[in-house]
């Protein structure tokens, strides 16, 4: 007996209202109107969709119909920590609006699937008696009185006239060949049998993925290894090969100007701020340490990924852009384009540097539209606690 299978979740942004800009993770796709998830590929930020919220106390659809909202479907799997680790890499602000009754249901029937045993192929779901043929091509039933009432039998012709419903008394010495068996009785194990014959199913497949699972596991640990061991051989070559021509690493100077992006590019970082950003293990990560280098905090706070006005939500703020060119600098182009009208030349060249110093290091894992989206989370972040701080600000004026 196969498990029961595990429905489609989408990690969502929502779009305006009270929950603008934030994230929850395990929407049902059934949820999202004209989502074809077989066609999903990544997130476009140019793109949303209206969701169904089917979720209440009640679990009912109220009169008036499920509220609707806005969203851009960030992701869609089958695990639910699969888009809650995507939520913590793109470090976005997490929504209170999430579907904790839908998602306990579904762990429910993942933890209890629904057994059909041999009772339940006896007895239909209005209560009346299964029918059980007869080698004479007569059909009984099985009619059940009390314990001090004997069984009767209703018998039937094929062409299903009766006796007008005339009680046969049963005659076990005279028909023998017609006694109904007494499951009950007769058969104790066969219905218990059923449902250990579908456990052991259950059981098996619940060991297989264990042992897939496990395998997998081991596989990764195995690579982990190996990777490692490549790491340390590269090392020691390098350490050879300078020791051979007598070349001695000196002591770097933390202060030190590292030139990022491609050569020429005239866009400088400390030697700290470069190694703390070399460090990161995603392109996420990597990216918003090195924006965090090149910006100052006032940009940031007035400014987004791409710049202008929003093509979803129209009551967004229009913001400036860090760069418009870093598309460019995605796809392998490296000239930037200066702004006479800006005075930010050199960090719009850092944005373009920055951009390409990112890719080299992470170029199978890079996607344009989720870099873009972390960069946008952390100044939204930037700006939700410099708000804060003025709040606090004045508050303590006004004392």
């Amino acid at each position: 007996m196969s498990a029961p299978k595990i429905p489609l979740l989408a990690l969502v942004q929502w779009i305006g209202g009270e929950y603008d800009l934030t994230y929850t993770a395990g929407v049902p796709v059934d949820w999202i109107f004209d989502f074809d998830p077989s066609t999903f590929e990544s997130v476009d930020e140019d793109v949303s969709y209206v969701i169904e919220w089917r979720e209440s106390s009640k679990n009912k659809k109220p009169k008036k119909g499920w509220k609707c909202f806005d969203a851009r479907v960030v992701m869609v799997s089958r695990s639910l920590n699969s888009l809650e680790r995507e939520l913590a890499i793109l470090e976005g602000i997490i929504s209170p609006l999430r579907p904790e009754r839908t998602l306990e249901t579904i762990r429910n029937n993942l933890k209890n699937p629904v057994k059909r045993t041999l009772g339940d192929a006896l007895i239909d779901s209005d209560g009346v008696q299964s029918e059980i043929p007869d080698s004479s091509g007569k059909k009984k039933k099985k009619k059940k009185k009390n314990e001090k009432t004997k069984d009767t039998v209703i018998e039937e012709n094929e062409n299903g006239a009766g006796n007008a419903g005339l009680e046969v008394p049963r005659v076990e010495e005279e028909n023998p060949d017609l006694e109904v068996p007494r499951i009950e009785e007769e058969n104790p194990d066969l219905e218990v049998a059923v449902v250990e014959e579908e456990i052991v199913g259950v059981n098996q497949d619940q060991i297989l993925n264990q042992q897939i699972h496990r395998d997998n596991q081991a596989i990764k640990r195995t690579l982990d290894l190996l990777v490692a061991e490549v790491r340390n051989i590269k090392a020691s070559q390098t350490e050879i090969l300078q020791r051979q021509v007598g070349i001695q690493n000196p002591p770097q100077d933390p202060n030190a100007q590292v030139e990022i992006g491609h050569a020429g590019s005239n866009v400088f970082v400390s030697r700290n701020q470069w190694d703390t950003a070399n460090s990161r293990d995603t392109f996420h990560s990597m990216g918003k340490s090195l924006v965090k280098s090149l910006f100052p905090e006032e940009v940031l706070l007035r400014s987004n990924f791409q710049g202008g006005a929003s093509k979803i939500n129209k009551n967004a703020p229009q913001r400036l852009g860090l760069n418009r060119n870093i598309m460019a600098a995605i796809k392998g182009f490296s000239n930037a384009t200066h702004y006479e009208s800006c005075n930010f030349q050199k960090i719009i060249v850092g944005a373009l540097a920055f951009s390409e110093a990112v890719k080299q290091k992470f170029p199978a894992d890079f996607k344009q539209t989720l870099f873009g989206m972390s960069i946008n989370n952390m100044m939204t972040e930037m700006r939700r606690k410099a708000q804060i701080a003025v709040e606090i600000e004045d508050q303590q004026e006004a004392k």
